[in-house]
């Protein structure tokens, strides 16, 4: 695939973007508007939300959802780490957490500042 600066950038982080391409059709551009839409998704600061309040049904469907959309999105490192949350959870691993977040947040942050600075 021959990707643009902003597609390399997100594959130097680590973004599976070949294969993210590939699941919208081939179409980098359609892409591209999902990526848009990522740093706008409110499920971090839910999930954040409900970590603090030890709310984890909360926090087990935020972070069920950052995994499928993360997967989808081809943000490979982070899917494995909402994997992980997910399970730990689901295993009532609650201690982990908070650890795991703050894990999470660093890369989440690199591929959103990644995202915005190519958005129009």
């Amino acid at each position: 695939m021959n990707r643009d600066k902003y597609l390399d950038e997100l594959f130097f982080a680590g973004v599976l973007v070949d294969e993210a391409v590939e699941r919208c059709m081939g179409d980098a551009a359609l892409y591209k508007k999902f990526l848009k839409t990522f740093p706008e998704d409110e499920k971090m600061e839910k999930l954040k939300d409900a970590l603090e309040t030890e709310d984890y049904k909360a926090a087990e469907f935020a972070s069920h959802s950052l995994k499928g959309i993360t997967g989808n999105l081809g943000f490979d490192g982070l899917y494995k780490k909402f994997s992980k949350m997910t399970d730990d959870i689901r295993g009532g691993k609650y201690s982990v957490l908070y650890r795991e977040y703050e894990d999470i947040k660093v890369q989440y942050n690199e591929i959103c500042s990644i995202i915005n600075k190519y958005s129009d």
